[in-house]
């Protein structure tokens, strides 16, 4: 027969064990939280280079004549480009999901009219159900040549299920369909904070890589106030 010290010890011992379950399960779920964050992410930067696909490659005929979904407020026609004011662009992605675009000033080379400069844009891209992610810049280069689009000074993203990013400049492949920032970039959601020195985004988006001071902190439900960092990561 048990004493009453061995049934206070067993009993101990239980509590012990089942505290040190909820606090793996926790944590278990914070990495679950992680992971559909990363696939959030896969799916947001991919649609801003097919966004730059469907919209960017139209500017840059402009001059045979205009695609269907294109408004422009007025025309200026110069001696070295044409300057199109308020331009805006809407329309679907393959797949049913909405885009639109707009700036406060296209301007057009007429020596090579693939470089198109773009001013104060803003794009939102559907990503499926009722999700959409808003992407901000003050300033983008489209190259038909080299089918890339540099968007620099102020680049966001803001997205309807409450996560958001922002960095200095970030270049998009839209040939390849990657994107890369050399410059400091920050994403953050309600379950944590990612800073990096250094982003890229490969094979459609399939591959995110951020190298260079990587920083990551966590938010537990249970203690919004208090963040626990990340395991180191390798560089």
């Amino acid at each position: 027969m048990a004493s009453v010290s061995d049934r206070v010890a067993d009993s101990g011992a239980h509590r012990f064990v089942g505290e040190r379950r909820a606090g793996v399960e926790e944590r278990y779920r914070a990495a679950r939280r992680h992971s559909t964050f990363v696939r959030l992410l896969k799916v947001m930067l991919p649609a801003a280079g097919l966004v730059g696909t469907a919209v960017f490659v139209a500017y840059a005929y402009l001059l045979p004549g205009l695609p269907n979904g294109i408004s422009v407020d007025s025309y200026d026609v110069r001696s070295d480009a044409i300057v199109m004011e308020n331009p805006k662009v809407s329309g679907f992605q393959s797949g049913g999901r909405s885009y639109s675009l707009h700036a406060a000033r296209a301007i057009q080379s007429l020596k090579d009219t693939k470089l198109v400069t773009l001013e104060e844009l803003s794009a939102t891209v559907g990503l499926g159900g009722d999700g959409q992610a808003m992407i901000t810049a003050q300033r983008g280069i489209y190259n038909g040549n080299q089918q890339t689009l540099d968007l620099r000074d102020s680049v966001t993203l803001e997205t309807t299920m409450g996560y958001s990013g922002k960095a200095s400049a970030v270049m998009i492949d839209l040939r390849g369909g990657g994107a890369s920032t050399n410059s400091p970039v920050e994403l953050r959601s309600s379950d944590g904070v990612l800073h990096a020195k250094r982003m890229v985004v490969a094979e459609g988006g399939q591959r995110i890589r951020f190298t260079n001071g990587v920083k990551m902190s966590f938010v537990l439900p249970d203690d919004p106030g208090t963040s626990v960092a990340a395991p180191a990561v390798r560089e």
